[in-house]
């Protein structure tokens, strides 16, 4: 099959996904149909994303403007959801969806202008984190929805805890902390068996995903690209803590450091510096370990570079341990 010229970047590593490559090639007819079922103008799409082909639109009645975004998902559990999410929150914390095609997982929601993310605003890290920590809250205070209508954190983790051990075997090459992935275990069930807040969980706030709209005069914050699942309200803002900058492992003390800024958001939360923290190691360790399983198996194939960026994955991870303990 031959990709379309036109695909972004940043998609074409899906043609190395079970079923990636049919789907880029059938992309331009999906958003062929989109165009053709709501009648759009489009602009060029964004060349971000990695999951999705997304771009801004308008109806063909003479608008001149680009009120709207379409946005074609490649199908995947994760983004199984996103239109279910979203007309839950309404458009408070997230944008309003206007129509969607579960068929060709195809989206249209209101756009956000500017669209500017909060990673790239001049706030302090101080008001950055509360701006971000004020968008998930947003997205929290929506009613929890009835059982069943989405995946719990309570199911994913008992997934990541089989993919994980069996991650940890595969790579006995890798530097796997067997300790870390033992206390995995126990961490996360302690985190599961602990009564906390249950909410619609957005997934995936990271700076990147928090952009900014002005609707009436005002500036808001929305949350984008939701991962949703529900479960503890302390488990959404690791992301953020994490990647707001200054980067926080290169402070001095970097394990108190995160817990400055998780002791600073979990009040907007109505949760825990120690459960954040918790959540935070356990999906910190999930990702390192997914991160690894990337790297070529044999260590004689890995470059150097994967080298350093897996044992900075590891010693990021043990930080987030580290500061779970000291709470």
């Amino acid at each position: 099959m031959t990709l379309p010229a036109s695909l972004p970047e940043s998609l074409r590593h899906l043609a190395l996904a079970p079923d990636g490559r049919a789907w880029l090639t059938r992309l331009p007819d999906l958003v062929a149909r989109a165009t053709e079922r709501w009648d759009l103008d489009l602009a060029a799409p964004f060349t971000g994303g990695s999951a999705g082909w997304t771009c801004l639109a308008r109806h063909r009645d003479g608008d001149t403007r680009w009120p709207l975004v379409l946005k074609i998902s490649f199908p995947h559990e994760e983004a199984a959801h996103e239109a279910d999410a979203l007309l839950h929150w309404q458009g408070h914390g997230a944008p309003r969806l206007v129509d969607h095609d579960p068929d060709d997982w195809a989206l249209l929601m209101r756009a956000l202008a500017p669209g500017t993310p909060l990673s790239a605003s001049s706030m302090t890290t101080e008001r950055a984190l509360r701006a971000g920590a004020r968008v998930i809250a947003e997205l929290h205070a929506a009613p929890v929805p009835a059982e069943g209508e989405f995946p719990t954190l309570e199911a994913t983790i008992a997934w990541w805890g089989d993919l994980l051990h069996r991650r940890a075997e595969q790579h006995t090459w890798a530097p796997t902390d067997a300790e870390l992935v033992a206390e995995w275990d126990r961490v996360a069930e302690e985190l599961t068996a602990t009564p906390h807040r249950r909410v619609l969980l957005h997934g995936d706030a990271n700076p990147g995903n928090v952009l900014a709209s002005e609707e009436e005069g005002r500036l808001r914050w929305c949350a984008i690209d939701p991962k949703a699942l529900v479960g503890d309200a302390a488990f959404d803002p690791w992301p953020l803590l994490e990647q707001v900058e200054p980067d926080p492992f290169d402070a001095a003390d970097p394990a108190a450091e995160l817990l400055e800024r998780a002791s600073l958001v979990a009040p907007l939360l109505g949760t825990t510096a120690r459960a954040i923290a918790g959540w935070s190691f356990v999906r910190r360790l999930e990702s390192t370990l997914w991160l690894t399983d990337l790297v070529p198996r044999d260590a004689r194939t890995a470059s150097s570079a994967e080298w350093l960026d897996l044992a900075r994955q590891w010693g990021e991870t043990r930080v987030w341990h580290e500061a779970y303990r000291r709470v």
